[in-house]
C-alpha cells in the first residue's frame, strides 16, 4: 500500500463512506493522513 493508492484499498471503505471522504477532497490515503477536522484544530 502507497500513500497515492486511491482509499478505496483500505479494508472496510464501503461505497457510503467513500462519498462522504470524496466531499471532505480526501481522494487518496495521503489525502486522509493530513486531513484535519476543523473542530480539532
Amino acid at each position: 500500500m502507497k500513500l497515492s493508492d486511491p482509499i478505496v484499498v483500505l479494508r472496510g471503505m464501503g461505497p457510503k463512506t467513500r462519498e462522504v471522504f470524496l466531499k471532505h477532497g480526501i481522494q487518496t490515503i495521503e489525502d486522509l493522513l493530513y486531513f484535519f477536522p476543523r473542530a480539532w484544530i
